[in-house]
């Protein structure tokens, strides 16, 4: 029964289209894609300009590192130095026994202009082995992390604990 229903339907749908009327049902049409546009809700992007620099950093009155650097555009500029130390205990240490200290520097542009106009982040950070007892284990670390900017300045001083302190200038 079920096949003769069908097959009734076929020839009726068939003739009635034959001769121009309307199917007996709606054809169902799909409906276009939304179209979404993207809408800027968030702080201003600043394109930074490339700024040659000279960095200084120090602890107390040793340099831990000197040299030029290009900071801005989308990149980051970064040193990073990891140099054995010498063991004044002369300790049988375990693992590698290997003693260094780190010397890390960054400077970030930030492609968003924040707030504070802060158009660069500086990171720096220096680790060194402990000091004190017969065979001292561990680390010490001093970091800073802060944002500036240049405009209008020749050069900036940024000091952290125990005497850390990285000088930026410009030309």
């Amino acid at each position: 029964m079920r096949t003769v229903v069908i097959g009734m339907m076929l020839l009726w749908t068939t003739a009635a289209l034959a001769q121009g009327a309307p199917p007996p049902y709606a054809v169902p049409v799909a409906a276009p894609p939304p179209v979404f546009r993207a809408v800027s809700s968030g702080p201003e992007r600043v394109a930074a300009a490339v700024v040659p620099v000279t960095v200084r950093m120090t602890l107390g009155n040793q340099l831990l590192w000197s040299g030029p650097l290009n900071i801005g555009g989308v990149g980051q500029a970064r040193i990073s130095l990891s140099e054995p130390v010498a063991d004044p205990h002369g300790c049988n240490r375990m693992g590698d026994g290997r003693m260094s200290r780190q010397i890390e520097l960054s400077i970030t542009a930030q492609n968003y202009r924040s707030a504070n106009g802060a158009d660069y982040r500086l990171s720096a950070r220096y680790a060194r082995p402990s000091d004190g007892g017969d065979c001292p284990q561990g680390t010490r670390t001093i970091s800073i992390e802060q944002g500036f900017s240049l405009e209008g300045r020749k050069g900036l001083t940024f000091e952290g604990d125990g005497g850390l302190k990285v000088q930026i200038s410009a030309p």
